[in-house]
């Protein structure tokens, strides 16, 4: 049997005997407790006691309760209790999250709201702790139970389960019947559910959410390019009058780029999304999206591999000059992503009926580095021509 891992996040002494209560009711519904204070916590001996604590929310907890009393606990290098941090790692992480707090605390904090500068040391041992509630229920919009004894928060969780149960199953019953047509698109969880829940725009929705899904694997070669991180070098140029022919072959292959990507955006994307009231074409949307992320990086790898180019001395300037003409439009491409969700959010906001979004995308060379290039390969060729005329 698949249990579950359940986290229960707190300050330890003062509320041992709560913990304890959780911790049997939660073995006794058949699901793991994971609490700091038993031996079957799992730690790494290499690390922090927080970062232990931490780790163990992101690689293990598969649902946090989190439950607060009147001690805020002790602050980390951070500022923050370890609790508070473990309710971040939580969200971060978008498991689900219980939070419940001792109705003595919740009662007083609208005595603190009206007198922030107040002494409440009969109500809690750091008025941070008025900080963290508001924050989950103002910042996070979470939603917050109160209790008075263990029993109050034991049978809250028993009915929570069960709804958390029904969702659960709920969209099990979804997926089953959606497998033969979802199951070959090698898709993320968060893009996976938009199919399955279909909110109001979904199909735009999605096109979205695996765009920036795929445009996250391709990261690591942006960060090559931002901290100039180089390795092998795949062009390589032994005199300097044969640059000129490489760097035509490097800007012929950046047209071709440059095309593809308007190609995709303009042409194909349009037809893949469909008409208003028309399905799309899912596969289509997957396609044009890995597609995107793949001209993406090509765009990136021109760059560093212009950058990168070998020749002789006296060449430099002319190669730096022209692995920065792409520069704008690699900004404009990786923008694309975040362009088109604010624009679908938008047109999804308005009441019209027919709704379609426009998905074209406009990108250029950055002008100034071609003006830039040119003077450079103005420069370039004026030396060449002074060396062949005194060779000597």
């Amino acid at each position: 049997m698949n249990k579950l891992n359940i986290f229960i996040s707190s300050t330890c002494y003062d509320l041992s005997h709560l913990r304890a209560t959780l911790n049997e009711t939660i073995v006794n519904l058949g699901h793991n407790p994971i609490l700091s204070e038993f031996p079957t916590f799992p730690i790494d001996p290499t690390t922090t006691t927080v970062d232990n604590c931490i780790n163990v929310v992101r690689g293990s907890a598969d649902i946090l309760i989190l439950i607060v009393g009147s001690r805020y606990g002790s602050p980390t290098d951070s500022g923050k209790s370890v609790t508070n941090l473990e309710y971040k790692a939580a969200i971060d992480k978008g498991i689900p999250v219980y939070v419940f707090v001792d109705k003595k605390t919740l009662n007083a904090i609208q005595f603190w709201k009206d007198n922030p500068k107040g002494i409440f040391t009969s109500y809690v041992d750091s008025v941070k702790i008025f900080e963290f509630i508001e924050d989950i229920r103002t910042k996070n919009m979470r939603w917050t139970f109160g209790f008075d004894s263990p029993q109050d928060i034991t049978q809250i969780l028993s009915i929570q389960f069960s709804y958390l149960f029904r969702e659960a199953l709920t969209i099990k019953i979804k997926y089953d019947s959606q497998i033969p047509n979802y199951s070959n698109l090698n898709i993320s969880n968060a893009a996976l559910k938009l199919l399955l829940d279909k909110p109001i725009g979904y199909e735009y929705l999605f096109f979205v959410q695996v765009l920036q899904d795929e445009m996250a694997k391709v990261k690591d070669v942006e960060n090559d390019l931002k901290y100039q991180i180089y390795f092998e070098p795949k062009n390589f140029v032994k005199r300097a009058q044969d640059l000129s022919s490489l760097l035509m072959n490097r800007n012929d292959i950046l047209y071709r780029l440059t095309n593809t990507l308007g190609n995709l955006v303009n042409k194909a994307l349009p037809i893949f999304l469909n008409e208003p009231g028309q399905p799309s074409d899912l596969k289509g949307l997957v396609y044009a999206a890995k597609a995107y992320a793949r001209l993406y990086k090509s765009l990136v790898l021109w760059s560093i591999e212009t950058h990168n180019i070998q020749a002789p001395e006296g060449c430099e300037e002319l190669i730096e000059k022209m692995s920065k003409i792409p520069g704008q439009m690699i900004k404009d491409v990786f923008d694309y992503q975040y362009k088109i969700e604010f624009d679908i959010k938008q047109l999804l906001a308005e009441s019209s009926t027919k709704k379609s979004v426009r998905s074209s995308l406009v990108v250029g060379l950055d002008q100034v580095a071609i003006a830039e290039f040119k003077v450079a390969f103005e420069n370039f060729k004026d030396r060449l021509l002074k060396k062949q005329n005194n060779p000597k």
